[in-house]
């Protein structure tokens, strides 16, 4: 357990080296600030580890995930928190014909988001489907931070911040766009635990792509640049311990946050229907 939670830390302290090099320099030159943002990395990295060691093999039932983790100390509250990270809205986008050609519209919270478009062309059907895509991979993101206990409040001004940080990131990321589509084919015919291991691949992949980091430190921006520092140490410990290990713990965690993905669900249904428009 040592090992991996180790590496898990070190992998981490380098990821920021990359990621924030003057952010790290300050970690270097202040070894109080240095130790707490090793402390919340190997907070997230044990908890993984242990909770993954408890699980048993196999696929469980929700409530006995719940249980579990509640027997491994995680408050219910956390468990809470887990169950609703599919609820935290980006934006939603709806489909309809008018006047014989497709509509887009873009809501959030049943406002107007942005204005509607209509599908008249093969670049506006890619724009629609990388917007839609976006959505997704940022929903993805804030479960993972919901499961590591980072409490997610998204106004609409940081969600922009947010899109405007991941968009052209995840445009540019063959990897994070081939799992959007293996989680779109794995969630009309998978289970609610392939589902669940498909959005881990998807984290993967945005963890590989730097999505991860753009997220976090977008919706950290008002923080201290310590306090967001140690936010990224937690996650990112917590992600790369899952990904030296099965992933049992955050797998786990997605298909009990799941069972509220009716959006998520919708988003799917979307990319379906944009692919079968034709020109």
């Amino acid at each position: 357990m040592e090992k991996i939670v180790q590496q898990a830390i070190n992998d981490t302290l380098t990821e920021i080296k990359t990621r924030a090099p003057e952010e790290y320099a300050r970690l270097e030159a202040d070894p109080k600030s240095m130790a707490k943002v090793k402390k919340a990395a190997r907070v997230g990295a044990e908890e993984e580890v242990q909770i993954g060691k408890s699980m048993p093999h196999g696929e469980i039932w929700p409530k006995d995930i719940a249980a579990l983790l509640l027997k491994n100390n995680l408050s219910m509250a956390r468990v809470e928190m887990i169950k609703d990270a599919l609820n935290i809205p980006t934006y939603q986008l709806d489909l309809a014909k008018e006047d014989g050609s497709t509509v887009l519209r873009f809501t959030r919270q049943g406002k107007e988001y942005v204005a509607p478009r209509s599908m008249l062309s093969k670049t506006d059907i890619d724009w629609a489907k990388m917007k839609q895509i976006t959505s997704i991979v940022v929903e993805a993101v804030f479960l993972v931070l919901q499961a590591v206990g980072v409490k997610v409040a998204m106004d609409e001004t940081l969600l922009a911040r947010v899109i405007a940080e991941v968009e052209p990131a995840i445009a540019s990321s063959s990897a994070v766009q081939k799992a959007v589509q293996a989680l779109k084919e794995i969630w009309n015919n998978g289970s609610i635990w392939e589902r669940a291991k498909a959005i881990f691949e998807l984290v993967k992949a945005t963890n590989g792509a730097g999505i991860l980091w753009k997220t976090i430190k977008a919706i950290c921006s008002n923080m201290d640049w310590l306090d967001w520092v140690e936010t990224f140490g937690l996650v990112s410990a917590m992600i790369i311990a899952a990904f030296l290990t099965d992933g049992a713990a955050l797998i786990a965690k997605i298909v009990l946050a799941l069972h509220s993905a009716y959006q998520l669900g919708k988003k799917i249904v979307n990319l379906n229907e944009l692919e079968k428009i034709t020109f």
